[in-house]
């Protein structure tokens, strides 16, 4: 328990400096490491069905630095096959121990938030990039606060750092 919460407070550290590149594949390269600390958080703590979308991210984000790189959004039916591994992923382990009567609301928040990090990493404007993030972000917070992780603080930074970036970083208008 207590190495899931320093892998927590881990998480926050990256997340206050990730809205804050300027690069989308600097955001994508810090989401992979954060998503990874992520899983590792939500295994030790036990919630095996946000693990499970952790590491779907970490693969998501893999595949936007590709697309960054070669200056290229990801295929419609990319984003529907990352959408349903992340539907998936978060009812795998209700699914394989048949205990999908157990599914509870609070499982659905870590879905619900990884179909917004699904969103946020398939824009081509980092600026809107940055509100996906936002409501990635803030679900996580509420879900965090619930199971009482460390990761809760490391979305609140996101939450703040995210707004301060989009103010930094919005359009000037003449």
């Amino acid at each position: 328990m207590i190495v899931g919460q320093v892998i927590g407070a881990l998480v926050t550290v990256l997340c206050l400096f990730t809205p804050h590149f300027k690069r989308k594949w600097q955001m994508a390269a810090s989401a992979i490491v954060a998503n990874l600390l992520s899983a590792l958080n939500f295994l030790l703590l036990g919630q095996v069905s946000a693990c499970a979308i952790g590491v779907v991210s970490v693969v998501q984000a893999i595949f936007s630095i590709r697309h960054a790189r070669n200056d290229t959004l990801p295929t419609k039916a990319e984003i529907w096959s990352f959408g349903i591994l992340y539907i998936y992923g978060g009812l795998l382990p209700y699914l394989v121990s048949g205990t999908l009567s157990e599914f509870r609301f609070l499982d659905m928040l870590p879905m619900l938030a990884a179909l917004l990090f699904l969103a946020y990493l398939s824009q081509k404007d980092e600026q809107r990039m940055r509100l996906f993030l936002l409501g990635n972000a803030s679900i996580y917070l509420i879900y965090n606060a619930i199971i009482f992780s460390t990761q809760f603080f490391a979305q609140l930074f996101t939450v703040i750092s995210v707004v301060v970036a989009i103010i930094r970083y919005r359009k000037k208008t003449n």
